[in-house]
């Protein structure tokens, strides 16, 4: 299990690192987005990193993933339909956090009341 954890961390990492390549490069060969920042700080939204990072876990895991399904951000399963990993993501973009120490959580209590064996959570900022 531990494994599979870490497997999808490096997995995340890699499939964020490939997205915001991408994005620079957009934004460089683009005019209008000139003096812009690129990359991932381009698209403020948390649910456009959960599915970056679910259609990379697709192309590399060889396990079912869903995206915004039961009141997770990502789970995988196992063969059997049932949930091996239950993934919460959350981006922390503000100086304060006041927001997101509220959705950080939520995000928490939700993962103590699993029924998955494996619950991780999962801070962008």
């Amino acid at each position: 299990m531990e494994a599979l954890s870490r497997k999808i961390i490096e997995l995340a990492s890699d499939a964020l690192a490939a997205e915001d390549l991408y994005l620079r490069e957009s934004v460089s060969s683009n005019p209008c987005y000139s003096g812009k920042n690129g990359g991932l700080l381009l698209i403020n939204n948390e649910r456009f990193y959960q599915f970056a990072i679910a259609r990379y876990l697709i192309k590399h895991l060889r396990r079912p993933v869903l995206v915004e399904s039961q009141y997770h951000d990502l789970m995988v399963l196992r063969e059997d339909g049932a949930p091996e990993i239950v993934v919460e993501m959350k981006r922390w973009m503000t100086a304060q956090g006041n927001v997101e120490l509220r959705g950080i959580k939520e995000d928490i209590e939700k993962l103590e009341r699993l029924e998955a064996p494996i619950g991780l959570l999962m801070i962008f900022s």
